[in-house]
């Protein structure tokens, strides 16, 4: 069974209790108060703790029955599908509670059986479709706020994953230059370009291999000058002879890059963004590979444990 997670329950307290004091504070009987002023703001309180218990009942529901956990992860339109399938388990629920609580706080039992039925006996709906639309209105409320909230979660593991990912670079830079130099010698591999050009290169002397038109542009080192070298290749028959080099990361549709030459990671929560030793170009991570290129650099850590 999967588990709700903990900050979701307080993210879902933290709106429920702004949803209760915006009620409280803003009701009309509030502004000019008088006798009526606390039992009808009471029914708004119950109001809104009765909606923030279904909440937590239809992502019991959802997380549980439809096997659809939440994770801030996760993109916004993942988020977004989520809290909206919770918001439609969870408003008849909510319209059931609203009607029973104002009947309940009220000791109208009276009421409460011509709610759901008409004089002659006959079962009606017709008091529980009366609120359904206030319900409606309710939960897009709380499925927008809950989404700001959870955006601003995700851009926060976003920042926190990205520092992890910095640390565990820093590790790997200080690990290379303590390393023995023969620990990074290899045996040089041939690029062979679709003409006569190819480059015979140690593959942890390439910086990265950039796609563009029909050629590919590669920067090396040769001693601690870089080089370029330019190839009529595609960037798939360069990533085929450098497979078995798994420092050599295929991050974005036109990159491969050295991720031992990687100095810093940054982004938000679109994507990530590599800065490489000695030179200025930025290079994108796309969207598709940002969990496999933060799995790599993770592994990378663990490995210098």
């Amino acid at each position: 069974m999967k588990r709700i997670p903990d900050r979701l329950v307080k993210d879902y307290l933290i709106v429920g209790c702004a949803f209760a004091c915006i009620l409280f504070f803003l009701h009309p009987l509030f502004l000019t108060p008088d006798r009526r002023a606390v039992p009808l703001i009471v029914f708004k309180l119950v109001h809104a703790l009765s909606f923030l218990s279904t909440l937590l009942l239809s992502e019991m529901v959802v997380t549980c029955l439809f096997k659809n956990p939440f994770s801030y992860a996760s993109g916004i339109s993942e988020q977004l599908r989520h809290f909206a399938l919770c918001a439609v388990v969870g408003v008849p629920l909510f319209n059931a509670l609203l009607n029973q609580s104002n009947t309940i706080m009220m000791f109208d039992f009276q009421k409460y059986y011509y709610a759901w039925f008409d004089a002659d006996g006959s079962f009606t709906l017709k008091w529980y479709l009366k609120t359904l639309d206030l319900c409606v209105l309710v939960a897009f409320i709380m499925v927008a706020a809950m989404m700001a909230l959870s955006r601003v979660r995700h851009i926060q593991n976003n920042l926190r994953e990205l520092a992890l990912l910095n640390e565990l670079l820093e590790r790997e830079q200080e690990e290379m230059r303590i390393r023995p130099s023969d620990e990074t010698v290899a045996e040089k591999i041939l690029l062979q370009g679709n003409s006569r050009d190819s480059l015979m290169v140690n593959p942890f002397d390439i910086l990265y291999i950039e796609s563009v038109g029909n050629y590919l542009s590669i920067a090396y080192f040769i001693g601690t000058a870089l080089c370029q070298k330019r190839l009529r290749c595609s960037l798939k028959e360069a990533e085929e002879v450098l497979e078995a080099f798994p420092f050599i990361e295929h991050i974005h549709r036109a990159f491969l890059i050295n991720i031992h030459f990687i100095t810093q990671v940054s982004g938000n929560s679109a994507g990530c963004k590599v800065s490489m030793f000695s030179t200025d170009k930025v290079f994108p991570v796309s969207k598709a590979n940002v969990p496999k290129f933060r799995d790599k650099i993770k592994e990378l850590g663990g490995e210098l444990r």
